[in-house]
């Protein structure tokens, strides 16, 4: 599903959609597994796009990177007071 930039991309477009509010103290958190796979490199990308067009999405992993502890320190800087958790 992910694989070019454009495929990034377009799975942003949709997860915009998913925001269950345009408060900046609402956050979104999306859940995936996670990997030691390589391809767990795949969820640091998306991470790293969502950082710069979402501010109040995030994405955390079960296993791997980024990680609930990194999604935690994220909802603290973002300074979040209600937040939606989804599975990706």
């Amino acid at each position: 599903m992910l694989y070019h930039q454009s495929d990034y991309e377009a799975v942003i477009k949709f997860l915009k959609c998913c925001l269950p509010s345009n408060s900046p103290e609402h956050a979104l958190v999306l859940v995936g597994h996670g990997s030691e796979h390589p391809a767990f490199s795949t969820y640091g990308c998306l991470n790293d796009m969502l950082r710069r067009t979402c501010p109040n999405l995030f994405l955390g992993t079960v296993e791997g990177f980024p990680s609930l502890t990194d999604v935690k320190e994220d909802l603290v800087k973002a300074r979040a007071k209600e937040i939606t958790i989804m599975p990706l």
